[in-house]
This record gives structure tokens, C-alpha cells and sequence, in this order.
């Protein structure tokens, strides 16, 4: 629901906490068509990259960058498996492409 970006985006205005709201929005993939949504996530994912560098803290900021690339890799590989087990013909060529998180959207 996108009134859940905004919500979150009133709760980092009004308390300035940038890292909840990366931690919380670093879990999930939001829909391609959600643009605007995933720009503001986006910017609150580089900002608390920006402020673990500011702190020195490179361990931190490494193992944010791994679990969520970890999880990102995780999830599209169920996505394939599930087009795959759906389609009821076995194995299909998929296509993807580049997005802007680093993951791939898997298309059939």
C-alpha cells in the first residue's frame, strides 16, 4: 500500500531516523509501476549508507550492502521458480532486466 511510503516518510520527517526506515524498506520490492515510492526508498537506502560511511562504520555498512543483495538475489530466484512452476511446461527462457536497487525483474 503506498500510504505506507508515506507514512514512513512522516515518521523520518517528524523523528529524523533514516535507518528504520532503510532497514524496514531494504526487506521488500515494491511494484515497478510505483515510481515516486521507490525513488523515496531509494534515497532513504543511499542516505543511511551515507551516514554508516560518515560514522566510519565500514563492517556495518558492508554487511547491510550483502544481506540486502543476499535477499534481493534470494527473491528473485523464488520469483523464477514460481513463473517456472506455474507455467506447467517446465523450464522457460526468462528475460530480465536491470533495476534500480540492482536486481533483476524477472519477466516470462
Amino acid at each position: 500500500d503506498k500510504k505506507g511510503i508515506s507514512l514512513m516518510q512522516s515518521y523520518v520527517d517528524r523523528y529524523s531516523d533514516v535507518q528504520t526506515a532503510a532497514l524496514v524498506s531494504s526487506r521488500v520490492i515494491l511494484p515497478a509501476d510505483w515510481i515516486v515510492e521507490r525513488v523515496v526508498c531509494s534515497e532513504w537506502l543511499d542516505s543511511y549508507r551515507d551516514l554508516l560511511n560518515t560514522w566510519q562504520m565500514w563492517h556495518s555498512r558492508a554487511m547491510f550492502d550483502v544481506g540486502r543483495a543476499d535477499l534481493m538475489r534470494r527473491l528473485k530466484d523464488k520469483q523464477a521458480e514460481d513463473i517456472v512452476g506455474s507455467s506447467g511446461r517446465g523450464a522457460m527462457p526468462l528475460q530480465g532486466r536491470r533495476g534500480p536497487y540492482g536486481y533483476n525483474y524477472v519477466q516470462p
